[in-house]
């Protein structure tokens, strides 16, 4: 596990029976572990960044998995660029949540340890680097009102158990962020 930052601050736990309402097995198996780094995104006009996933028509944090041998601050700079085109001037790390996911395209399960970090951007917006994955699925980058970040993330009606996760995960990020750092 990648340690940039020296203390984790876990602000929750998403299980199998919290989003899909069904017992987790998952400790009972071989599972599959992956970390990942998710960012909060502001602008100097104080909005949010946000990818918006086209073809499910949700909204999420821009971040992804760290690579085999990366740091976390390695991997959130990577992420950033090419999901938002845009280069990291600063970050803070805020907050981490530990999902146990099953049933969401993993057999044996998946334990995903979720990095959040507040970072700033400059510059001139460059082309996304997206990955044919989501190019498939119409991904872009948008900004938003903080005020309207939360309820456009609401608003997604997933059917996909993988999906359900991401809009999990990512809401609760987003809620920990408006009340505990924004106001400051």
């Amino acid at each position: 596990m990648n340690k940039d930052p020296q203390k984790f601050n876990v602000i929750t736990q998403l299980k199998t029976e919290t989003v899909l309402g069904k017992e987790n097995r998952i400790l009972q198996s071989r599972f599959i572990f992956r970390e990942s780094v998710r960012a909060i995104i502001v602008n100097e006009k104080k909005q949010i960044g946000l990818m918006h996933v086209g073809k499910q028509n949700y909204y999420k944090l821009a971040g992804g998995g760290v690579e085999s041998g990366e740091t976390l601050i390695a991997a959130l700079k990577r992420e950033i660029l090419e999901e938002s085109g845009y280069q990291m001037t600063n970050q803070q790390y805020l907050a981490s949540i530990l999902e146990f996911r099953e049933e969401t395209g993993y057999p044996d399960g998946l334990i995903q340890f979720d990095h959040l970090f507040l970072i700033k951007v400059k510059g001139k917006q460059q082309a996304l680097q997206l990955t044919t994955k989501e190019l498939q699925n119409n991904y872009g980058f948008v900004w938003i009102n903080s005020d309207q970040a939360l309820s456009s993330m609401q608003q997604a009606n997933a059917i996909d158990n993988n999906i359900k996760f991401i809009i999990a995960r990512e809401i609760k990020f987003l809620e920990y962020y408006l009340e505990n750092i924004k106001q400051k």
